[in-house]
């Protein structure tokens, strides 16, 4: 019995997370840049770009990433360096920023 109740919850927290990582999604395509703020690592700032190729697809991407207390001040400058470090590569690969 309590192994359909841990499944239960899981499949709801499922959902919860399934429904957040679209939200997620969306509002990095809107900013063209994602941020994990702790979620995967607690402690850990990652910020992240897409690279896009020759036929617009994203190709692969690029990150930085580092302790809360060091990212936190420069979150900003470091954000617009990720941004403009994919949009270069990007525009290299023959792909859009």
């Amino acid at each position: 019995m309590n192994q359909l109740i841990d499944q239960k919850k899981c499949s709801d927290n499922d959902k919860r997370i399934k429904k957040r990582r679209r939200e997620q999604l969306a509002q990095a395509r809107i900013n063209g840049f994602a941020i994990d703020d702790g979620e995967i690592e607690p402690g850990l700032i990652c910020v992240g770009a897409p690279i896009f190729g020759l036929d617009q697809t994203v190709v692969a991407a690029v990150s930085i990433a580092g302790p809360t207390f060091r990212m936190k001040e420069g979150l900003d400058v470091m954000t617009r360096a990720v941004k403009a470090t994919a949009a270069n590569i990007s525009r290299l690969m023959g792909g859009r920023p």
